[in-house]
């Protein structure tokens, strides 16, 4: 029984190693995330640290893959994020200290026109 069990973890070990920490090594590679695909009912978009990473990792071909967010994925994922027009904040788990991902936002696009007919004079009581 513990041999059949070790064959499992091992079967595992290998789909994982071969797939990859973060999914599959081939398949539909990943989007950034478009402005287009916000309205303005929905203009805001949550994006986890692991697909930072995995965006990081598809677009700079690293020698090393990046498994964690440090300084240089985080400066590159918001100037990328800037570039393309989203407004980003750092999302922090409540009550520690662990980042969980970004908050990105588009400001809706309005246009609004004001004509101004007659002057009116506001009293304060």
């Amino acid at each position: 029984m513990a041999r059949t069990a070790s064959k499992s973890t091992a079967k595992r070990k290998s789909v994982a190693s071969a797939v990859g920490r973060r999914g599959p090594a081939l398949g539909a590679p990943l989007k950034f995330p478009s402005t287009k695909w916000m309205s303005a009912a929905n203009p805001c978009a949550f994006i986890t640290r692991d697909k930072v990473v995995d965006l990081y990792n598809q677009e700079n071909k690293p020698k090393r893959p990046r498994n964690n967010l440090t300084g240089p994925v985080s400066s590159w994922f918001e100037n990328k994020a800037k570039e393309l027009g989203w407004d980003v904040k750092k999302a922090i788990i409540f009550n520690t200290s662990k980042f969980a991902g970004y908050v990105m936002s588009v400001a809706p696009d309005v246009n609004i026109t004001h004509t101004v007919t007659k002057s009116v004079t506001i009293k304060r009581k």
